[in-house]
């Protein structure tokens, strides 16, 4: 509720509960590791 009061959307709290229970076993941590990996390899001169 903090983040809705303050910003007016839903956001992260670091709680970790997204990754514990997603039904599609998704860890969001992972996912953002592998984009920023992706762009260092594609941004490289």
């Amino acid at each position: 509720m903090y983040w809705l009061r303050q910003f007016g959307t839903f956001g992260c709290v670091g709680c970790g509960r997204c990754i514990t229970w997603c039904p599609a076993g998704i860890d969001v941590r992972q996912v953002v590791r592998d984009v920023v990996k992706e762009v260092e390899t594609r941004c490289k001169r």
